[in-house]
């Protein structure tokens, strides 16, 4: 069998809550986090804990699927 060498891999996560989110965002996203990330993972964890709802997280996040 030959080894092939790929530049890149997409992987694509289907995120349907809040909870979904905020572990993607701890465990896969991004190696090395930056400004973005943060914002993410501080919106997630607000609408976890109740202080924002979930549709502010979504809105929050810059990368987010909009639905």
């Amino acid at each position: 069998m030959e080894n092939i060498e790929f530049s890149a891999v997409v992987v694509r996560y289907s995120i349907r809550s809040v909870e979904d989110a905020a572990t993607f965002l701890v465990y896969n996203w991004p190696v090395e986090p930056g400004k973005n990330c943060k914002l993410a993972r501080i919106a997630c964890l607000k609408a976890l804990a109740g202080s924002i709802s979930h549709g502010q997280a979504r809105s929050l996040h810059p990368g987010s699927a909009r639905s």
